[in-house]
């Protein structure tokens, strides 16, 4: 193993031989798409892409994505055939799935409801029918790419095999990355393209060794509200390293917290996923130093994110005391809260309603006790609790 971290230049180098036709064009080639919606989400996660711009040309291709209509730029000829190509970085998800969507996000056609497990691919197969299905076809911490083909057949009904792509995780399971989606044409030309958010890095030579080469980032960063400077990237005593300083700019005392790291190559896909890693207290405009060390030289890490855990909760009702059997009140789509992150009335009547506090408090019974936890990721600790208790005669 070589005991350096190599330069953004040769890094770039090495994945461009490797790689030819699987990054994303450089700036000034071909503009990211807004076609191309991704959605990296620890409780959603999911790639559309939307065909063409009116749907009396193609069903569904102007349906709504957030709070308006998106401009959307790719529009596919009748007939023709285009393939799909999307990388992946899998924290347990198992598989994926290509399909027909009525929306941008979720709501397939009825055909592609009836066929969804007809055609099962492996990671190094083309599919060559969507909806397709890869199957079991990645493992935990790799990082895969993954290709479909799909043909817009103008002679299928609005509830046929056609409408915009959708991606989604096996078992609709959420704990995986999309690094990029892309569409080429069947001549290798790449028609569309989308990637997550990446940072960019400039290569630093410790007095002029070789052996000593560290990665500064270029300029400043923002996480949760705290700003982050001074970041480095480097190797020492047999570790790579990731440093960084947390500056609050509040008078508030900040609480530390638990977040997940993740580092990515030049191509802009996830090399390698940390969850867990603890930032301590950051107080003033002082900072606090966070540094993250692990061993072995990631000789391929060219930028990194960072991403806070979110995670639901649920309410218990109890009658006269806290060791009777509870009433629990979950919310199919409630909204997962940061770890770490006290919850509050507001949180709860956002999801619950205004009525949440006494939509089981008996008649003769008076005003409610309640508790609110500070959301931890632990299911057992993250509920509200409700005390009802009798008014007294």
């Amino acid at each position: 193993m070589k005991k350096q971290i190599l330069s953004i230049a040769l890094i770039a180098l090495m994945l461009a031989a490797v790689l030819p036709t699987l990054a994303a064009p450089a700036d000034g080639e071909l503009e990211p798409s807004d076609s191309i919606q991704i959605n990296n989400s620890p409780d959603h996660t999911w790639a559309t892409v939307a065909l063409g711009t009116s749907p009396d040309v193609w069903p569904y291709s102007d349906r709504e994505y957030g709070e308006g209509t998106l401009p959307y730029d790719f529009i596919p000829e009748k007939g023709a055939t285009y393939i799909l190509k999307f990388s992946v970085y899998s924290y347990g998800t198992q598989g994926f799935r290509v399909r027909w969507t009525k929306d941008v996000g979720w709501d397939f056609t009825e055909a592609d409801a009836k066929v969804v497990n007809d055609h099962v691919y492996t990671a190094n197969e083309t599919a060559t029918f969507v909806p397709a299905y890869f199957q079991n076809s990645i493992e935990d911490g790799e990082t895969k790419i993954f290709t479909a083909e799909f043909i817009m057949d103008d002679s299928q009904g609005p509830e046929g095999l056609i409408g915009n792509i959708g991606i989604y995780g096996q078992g609709g399971s959420n704990e995986y990355f999309i690094n990029w989606v892309e569409v080429w044409d069947t001549d290798g030309s790449l028609l569309a393209f989308k990637k997550a958010e990446e940072t960019n890095w400039t290569a630093i030579q410790a007095n002029g060794d070789k052996d000593n080469v560290s990665m500064e980032f270029l300029g400043e960063k923002e996480f949760d509200g705290l700003k982050i400077n001074n970041i480095r990237f480097y190797y020492a005593n047999g570790e790579s390293k990731l440093s960084m300083t947390f500056v609050n700019e509040t008078d508030t005392r900040r609480d530390g917290f638990n977040a997940t790291i993740q580092f990515l190559d030049i191509t802009g896909s996830v090399i390698k996923q940390v969850k867990d890693v603890y930032v301590p207290t950051v107080q003033g405009n002082s900072g606090n130093m966070f540094t993250y060390s692990e061993a072995g030289d990631h000789v391929n890490v060219y930028s990194f994110r960072f991403i806070k855990p979110a995670a639901p909760y649920k309410i218990e009702y109890y009658e006269d005391s806290m060791s009777s059997t509870p009433k629990v009140l979950t919310h199919a789509s409630a909204k997962k809260i940061d770890v770490g992150e006290r919850l509050t009335p507001t949180h709860v009547r956002n999801i619950f309603g205004n009525n949440w506090l006494n939509i089981y408090k008996p008649d003769d019974y008076g005003v409610a006790l309640v508790s609110y936890p500070t959301i931890t990721g632990d299911k057992d600790k993250d509920v509200v609790k409700v005390l009802y208790m009798p008014i007294p005669q």
